[in-house]
């Protein structure tokens, strides 16, 4: 996923899109904990970009201790999931 090609929606414009989009008065309304999750699969799919960018650039460097930093998720990539487990 390109992150320039990617827009993010903020609370409110998620409830006005539901409410265009929404075939019939009596489906349920997203909740705070449904709309919290697709902002944090948003922030999940930039940090995921930015972690393999991280490793891609640790890989290529010359310095033998970098090539550790290549290996494993981030630090943040690694607690976003937790949360999104948390909240589901």
């Amino acid at each position: 996923m390109n992150a320039e090609s990617t827009y993010s929606y903020s609370y409110d414009e998620l409830q006005d899109k539901w409410q265009e989009n929404s075939p019939n008065f009596n489906e349920i309304k997203p909740n705070k904990i449904q709309c919290a999750l697709t902002l944090l699969d948003q922030i999940i799919d930039k940090e995921k970009q930015n972690d393999d960018d991280y490793k891609k650039q640790m890989a290529a460097s010359p310095n033998i201790k970098d090539w550790e930093k290549s290996i494993g998720e981030s630090w943040t990539l690694f607690h976003l999931k937790r949360l999104k487990e948390l909240l589901k």
